[in-house]
């Protein structure tokens, strides 16, 4: 199972159901040709001991000393242990938890992410936790999460007024801050959509292997 779990922090309920719109959107084109990757999404509040765990991680983004890279361990554990009994009772035999924050850009968790090394003016994400802090664009919120399912960026560290895609794909999610006006539709370049591909190949075997076990 490949799991999203989303959350809006400071905002209303307007931006919940448009950060959830946006997943639902995303994960349908993940699970078409030629990707096929079944992924899910779920709103943390859904998991409420879960999500007071996770709140309470965040708070502490408020601590200078407490970094971002810090939350996102420390909320993999959490997702981990407190969901991975439940997984395995469900004979799914396959677990990825992920965790994607919408929040304002001057909150304590944007300002946190900023201070990383390749964090964009959009958003960050490390070891199975992003955060978007430009509100109202979908694509900076597909991006983020498909950095969660393992996807790479498709631009070069330079000037970032002349950062173009570097990949076979001018319309890549992936890029440098991607809108509807660079993206369009859905785009994703062959590098990516065959990482997501052999994600999507790895879940059927381990899925396969554990109902024939």
């Amino acid at each position: 199972m490949i799991s999203i779990y989303w959350h809006c922090l400071g905002l209303t309920g307007n931006d919940e159901g448009f950060v959830n719109g946006a997943l639902q959107e995303l994960v349908q084109h993940l699970r078409e040709d030629p990707i096929r990757l079944p992924a899910n999404i779920k709103a943390l509040n859904d998991e409420p001991k879960v999500a007071k765990e996770i709140n309470a991680i965040l708070n502490r983004l408020c601590e200078q000393s407490y970094t971002f890279k810090d939350a996102a361990s420390h909320i993999q554990e959490v997702l981990l242990d407190s969901l991975l009994d439940r997984v395995k009772s469900s004979n799914l035999g396959f677990f990825i938890p992920s965790l994607l924050v919408y929040c304002h850009r001057d909150s304590a968790i944007a300002r946190s992410a900023l201070r990383e090394d390749g964090a964009g003016p959009w958003g960050a994400e490390c070891c199975g936790f992003a955060a978007v802090y430009e509100s109202g664009n979908k694509f900076v919120i597909w991006h983020e999460a498909l950095h969660l399912l393992g996807a790479h960026d498709c631009y070069e560290e330079d000037d970032p007024y002349r950062r173009k895609p570097d990949c076979n794909c001018n319309s890549c999610t992936m890029q440098y801050v991607p809108t509807e006006d660079t993206v369009g539709k859905w785009s994703l370049c062959d590098k990516n959509v065959k990482k997501l591909k052999d994600l999507a190949e790895e879940a059927r075997k381990v899925r396969r292997a554990k109902k024939n076990s």
